[in-house]
């Protein structure tokens, strides 16, 4: 039996006859092996090539994404008629910078980097693979054995002649655990400056992923069931064929033999599938059974894909939609994607609201304080105890309208736009209801005994 590695060179060599769409699919594969040696960028390919690790990246990154809700009055806080001006001015910032897709972004780079870092004036993001943080000047192009431990300059393409230096105060930095160590683009030892990226520790378990993957489709298209033509050698003898011994002799009958099953075979080329063959008696077609056992790898590459989406956060139960267990842990899983995500949101939200907060005016500024960037991290079926909280929390009177949108997570908005039923009206309880006296629609009469006495009888 031909081993898969030399297949391989088979393939790629032109020897063995293959279809276009496996050739070329080999060829994707392979190509998937030669990763960059700069750790960003091979991080960014692995992402590509993998459908597991980028869906579940991006799934993770998308529900972040939307339960951005906006900016809203802090819980507690309450601002007057005047002050709303800043929440109005905040939501317009947000829509003109895309804050929404700008969270996608930031949550996908988190999980596939584990740092993010952007211009703070423009919002542009840096490309890692062409960062680096040093303490001072003097570290420029200096490659010593100190470990970096913070973060002074952050220079882009260093050494070269379109190098550029930021300040920290020009930059937003996100990151995921940067308490690490790590090497930089340069081979020098940091820490607390970069983060370890959720791919590192799964690079292994992609490529052999991607290893088996090609094996499988090799195997698969050498077990297909095939055709043989067996042609009859009668004619083919050595003694019918010239020859001045008996060694010409062989040599001759073989190139006959070699030449009808070449005629033969572009003779039968041009049949169809499901067409019939017309051959003489000498013919026998038959159909040959591969013989070897095949071990599928499908539900090995399964448990793969959930080591590989597990490292992002993302267990495959929730990525497919499908999973073996109960619905009680279902939910299980459903909450530590939540709260996955919620940790996320906890690097970004500080940055983005001093950001935020730092393009208002300055006399509103001030009031920043009353603010906060609203995630909407809940799940569907808990909605339904939320809005039950707040309805017995408004009905106590002792909470704000701004505060119960706070609490469904809704931006703040003013009365004067909501109907007038929902602006602060007390609803009756059933014990109020029940203790005022009923009100009867018929007449009244004093009654007399002889009234009395009639209502009796009829």
């Amino acid at each position: 039996m031909v081993s898969v590695m030399s297949w391989n060179k088979e393939v790629f060599s032109g020897r063995l006859s293959y279809p276009p769409s496996i050739i070329y699919a080999l060829k994707v594969m392979r190509r998937s092996f030669n990763l960059p040696d700069n750790q960003y960028l091979k991080y960014q390919k692995l992402t590509e090539i993998d459908p597991v690790l980028y869906g579940s990246i991006h799934t993770l990154a998308a529900l972040i994404s939307d339960a951005f809700k906006g900016i809203s009055v802090r819980f507690g806080e309450v601002i007057e008629e005047e002050e709303r001006e800043l929440v109005i001015q905040a939501n317009r910032i947000i829509k003109e910078y895309d804050l929404k897709g700008l969270i996608y972004r930031i949550a996908f780079g988190l999980l596939r980097d584990g740092d993010v870092v952007l211009r703070k004036d423009s919002l542009e993001f840096l490309p890692l693979a062409n960062l680096t943080i040093i303490p001072d000047r003097s570290y420029l192009n200096n490659f010593s054995s100190e470990v970096i431990t913070k973060r002074g300059l952050y220079v882009l393409n260093e050494g070269s002649e379109s190098q550029e230096i930021l300040k920290p105060e020009e930059v937003i930095h996100f990151s995921l655990n940067p308490e690490v160590y790590v090497y930089d683009n340069k081979g020098r030892l940091t820490y607390g400056v970069w983060s370890v990226s959720p791919i590192k520790p799964i690079i292994s378990t992609v490529l052999w992923k991607m290893s088996l993957i090609e094996n499988d489709m090799l195997w698969r298209y050498r077990l297909i069931p095939r055709e043989h033509h067996r042609l009859s050698s009668e004619a083919f003898k050595p003694e019918y064929y010239a020859g001045k011994n008996a060694e010409e002799k062989i040599q001759n009958a073989i190139s006959a033999a070699n030449q009808a099953i070449s005629d033969y075979k572009e003779k039968i080329r041009k049949v169809k599938a499901d067409e019939s063959y017309i051959t003489l008696d000498n013919v026998e077609i038959s159909i040959l059974e591969p013989k070897s056992s095949y071990s599928s790898p499908n539900e090995f590459i399964d448990q793969l894909n959930g080591n590989i989406a597990a490292a992002v956060g993302m267990p495959m139960a929730i990525f497919t939609g499908q999973s073996k267990g109960s619905y009680s842990s279902f939910l299980a899983l459903i909450s530590l994607v939540i709260a996955r995500a919620r940790y996320l949101v906890s690097l970004m939200k500080p940055e983005l609201f001093k950001w935020l907060m730092s393009r208002l005016p300055d006399k509103l500024k001030p009031l920043s304080n009353k603010l906060d960037i609203v995630f909407d991290l809940v799940l569907e079926k808990d909605k339904i105890d939320i809005a039950r909280q707040i309805a017995i929390l408004r009905e106590s009177g002792l909470f704000t309208f701004d505060e119960l949108r706070a609490l469904w997570g809704a931006p703040t908005i003013s009365p004067e736009k909501l109907p007038e039923a929902t602006v602060h009206k007390r609803t009756e309880t059933p014990r109020e209801i029940a203790s005022r006296p009923v009100k009867s629609k018929e007449p009244q009469y004093n009654i007399t005994p002889e009234s009395r006495r009639d209502k009796q009888i009829t």
